[in-house]
């Protein structure tokens, strides 16, 4: 609990020690929403206030950082708050965080920090597209070198939710879901994949071009989003024809294979990262609570 970012998750570890030189000691700030949002999540659960005042304090470390423009340093040293790297697009994430913590726990700090990141999104990769990726195994590259649909994909159900400020932010969201689509989604076999798989089928990023059912999930969701916001039933359509896919890849044991299943094959074609299985999951489970009428927190 002390320095520039006191209390934040560490980003990636291994037996209390950073596992990924492109970190470099220091801590990739947005990320912190992930575990923010599970303490909301908790709270709702348990009503236990403990959680409610984590995910509070971690919500109160990211308003010291985001910039009157909505930017947010990418990676930061915790200790001293020395940037090690700056443009990010990741801070979408952090405006979702807000945006739900404000629905559990209203406060005009949290409303005006996510609406600062919604305007600068709109003010630069709205623009110019460069919707860098923001993972942890990946050193600093240089603008355009590596793009990724993950934040953009949360991006839109940003701006879906923040219509009401601002009208044209229903087209902006329907043209970052198409840029997305023309980057990063497969419809169908094209030679440019490392596998034959089921579609749509959703590639993570330019430098690890793989279809992977997260980011298949991710997309899925954002489709769901643009629909109930549009009534367009396309967005509806790719939806479930999405979730038909992760379910379809899905292996007699319950796991999926990050790196895509051939759909001629019967043994997986690649390891598993548990974050993306686990938000294939939580994307389907969220998709069954609309299905019931249960509206989800927002995420």
């Amino acid at each position: 609990m002390t320095g520039a970012a006191p209390g934040m998750p560490w980003t990636a570890m291994e037996e209390g020690k950073f596992v990924y030189s492109s970190e470099a000691g220091a801590i990739n700030l947005s990320r912190g929403a992930h575990p923010g949002y599970g303490m909301l999540l908790l709270f709702q659960e348990t009503g236990e206030r403990r959680y409610l005042d984590y995910a509070q304090h971690i919500a109160n470390v990211f308003t010291k950082f985001i910039r009157k423009d909505g930017s947010l340093p990418y990676r930061i040293r915790a200790e001293t708050g020395e940037v090690v790297e700056d443009y990010t697009c990741g801070h979408v994430l952090v405006a979702l965080f807000l945006d739900a913590l404000n629905q559990v726990a209203p406060d005009e700090r949290w409303q005006d920090a996510a609406r600062r990141i919604v305007n600068w999104i709109c003010e630069h990769p709205m623009r110019d597209f460069n919707w860098k990726a923001c993972y942890e195994d990946v050193d600093e590259k240089s603008e355009f070198v590596n793009l990724s649909g993950m934040d953009a994909l949360w991006a839109v159900r940003l701006l879906v939710r923040h219509a009401a400020e601002d009208p044209r932010h229903l087209d902006r969201a329907r043209k970052l879901l198409r840029w997305v689509e023309d980057q990063f989604v497969n419809f169908g076999d094209e030679s440019s994949l490392a596998v034959r798989t089921y579609y749509p089928a959703v590639r993570e990023q330019w430098i690890c071009d793989y279809p992977m059912e997260g980011h298949a999930s991710n997309y899925a969701y954002s489709c769901w989003e643009l629909f109930r916001a549009t009534g367009d039933e396309t967005y509806r359509h790719k939806t479930v024809a999405t979730f038909n896919a992760i379910v379809r890849s899905q292996r007699a044991d319950g796991a999926y294979s990050t790196w895509g299943v051939d759909r001629e094959m019967t043994e997986s074609t690649g390891g598993n990262w548990f974050n993306a299985n686990h938000n294939a999951m939580s994307e389907l489970s969220c998709f069954l609570l609309w299905q019931r009428g249960v509206a989800p927190l927002p995420h």
